[in-house]
């Protein structure tokens, strides 16, 4: 066994939670009491941060978001800080927390991790005076809180209620949450609601309301009923946070993402080549992309595959700036292996700290019925021909690393009825072994291939090609 499996044992073993990160705020380990805890063992979170692990309807949600902030803080102290979180659990009743968070930094000063401790300090807190700790949190509670008798008659809110609606408690006590409707939901959205809480004793989504000035606004909601020993509702609480903001940027990314697909290449079918593509984003945003080309004899194509590392804005627009590098240096009269190693040079202002792309290029030259293959981090594609199925391997480093890099320029014979698949790793990682019988023939592969794509975790591309 070694030191770190060691490790990872004794780790696995504290009640504790036990969070890494890297210096960007990706997760990189997480102990087996944190991954039950948030809910997160079928959850694919290395790699990623807080807001591409969770579901928004995960109820931890909104608080790993809130999280990153007191990263920045240990990070900004550059020292051990302790910190306290309070979790409103699904039974309407709350879980306390000691966290600790400790930086480490790279010699130079850079950020390289931050671990995080979590300790449920619940019953050390509740010994204390509860009535106090409860008045002091609902009064500091970041979330809009409102609580209801059995009936629905508004008993009590807090500041948050009243930053977030504009209403005072004077306003809404003694009143119904009607006082809040903004008109949007049909009386079926609510009379679903109220048949899960009576169902479930919960009900968690999103809903629109109506300020005191009057302007609508998105609430992420959750409504518990509380019930005496009796099984009879007491109370009902609504813990709320305006979410208004994150709609409109969610309603911005889902229209960037559809620009993105738009200004993707058309698929290609003459005489001389049969060219399909995949192309399915693991989220709205891709950091992946196609392009292809013909020159201007239209006896040469030229294209390639884009994978950026990362998810998101800054991902995607690292992807474009490359697609046009990539345009430009394929009007370049110069050998592909020279022109990836332009695309290279002209890209490193794109890519910051640790970020990079992997990019394969390749040149179809109908006239000598050659393939040319330049690999910078896609290092793999597949061949299908007559006699048999083979993965290439070649070498090649990512794009966006180093400024003087030299590319090797692979060229291959092609016969007719050949095929090439030029994929990201997000479909390289689940090819099957060599040889697999699915692979026969060019029409089978891409649906092979396709359905690979759907149970991806990671952004998946393909460029398809099929030469006659």
């Amino acid at each position: 066994m070694t030191e770190m499996e060691r490790l990872r044992i004794m780790v696995n073993a504290l009640p504790d939670m036990v969070i890494l990160k890297d210096g960007r705020g990706r997760w990189l380990e997480v102990n087996e009491a944190a991954l039950r805890f948030f809910q997160l063992e079928k959850v694919g979170y290395r790699g990623k941060r807080a807001s591409e692990i969770c579901d928004p309807q995960n109820i931890f949600h909104e608080m790993l978001l809130a999280c990153q902030d007191t990263d920045e803080q240990t990070w900004r102290a550059a020292e051990t800080r302790n910190f306290e979180r309070v979790v409103l659990k699904p039974d309407g009743t709350f879980q306390f927390f000691s966290v600790v968070k400790t930086p480490v930094f790279h010699p130079d000063g850079g950020r390289k991790g931050i671990v995080a401790i979590w300790r449920d300090i619940t019953e050390s807190k509740l010994a204390g005076d509860k009535l106090q700790l409860a008045e002091e949190m609902f009064e500091n509670l970041t979330e809009g809180v409102m609580i209801t008798d059995e009936r629905g008659i508004i008993q009590s809110i807090n500041p948050a209620f009243t930053i977030i609606t504009g209403y005072s408690p004077e306003e809404v006590v003694g009143k119904t949450p009607r006082l809040l409707k903004s008109g949007r939901h049909e009386g079926s959205f609510y009379q679903t609601m109220w048949a899960s809480i009576r169902e479930t004793g919960q009900w968690k989504g999103e809903i629109w309301n109506r300020r005191k000035n009057g302007e609508i606004y998105a609430e992420n909601l959750t409504i518990n009923a509380i019930k005496d020993s009796s099984d009879n509702v007491t109370f009902y609480i609504g813990v709320f946070s305006d979410i208004t903001e994150r709609k409109r940027l969610e309603k911005d990314v889902i229209l960037t993402g559809t620009i993105q697909r738009k200004f993707l290449p058309q698929d290609i079918a003459d005489e001389r080549i049969t060219l399909k593509t995949i192309y399915r984003p693991a989220y709205y945003l891709s950091g992946d992309s196609y392009e292809f080309r013909w020159n201007k004899n239209r006896n040469v194509l030229i294209g390639c595959v884009i994978d950026v590392m990362g998810h998101g804005l800054a991902p995607a627009l690292q992807n474009s700036a490359l697609k046009v590098l990539f345009n430009e240096a394929a009007e370049r009269n110069m050998p592909l292996d020279k022109k990836l190693a332009w695309m290279n040079r002209k890209s490193m202002s794109y890519f910051v700290e640790d970020s990079f792309a992997a990019v394969i290029c390749f040149e179809i030259d109908f006239s000598q019925k050659t393939l040319t293959c330049v690999a910078g981090g896609i290092n793999h594609f597949l061949v299908l021909s007559s006699q048999n199925q083979r993965v290439m391997k070649l070498p090649g480093t990512f794009v966006g690393l180093f400024e003087d890099v030299e590319y090797e320029r692979h060229v291959f014979p092609y016969r007719s009825g050949d095929s090439f698949f030029f994929m990201s790793d997000g479909l390289l990682d689940l090819l099957p072994v060599q040889n697999d019988q699915r692979f026969t023939d060019f029409s089978a592969s891409v649906s092979m291939l396709e359905q690979l794509s759907k149970r991806a975790s990671d952004d998946a591309t393909a460029v398809c090609i099929k030469l006659a």
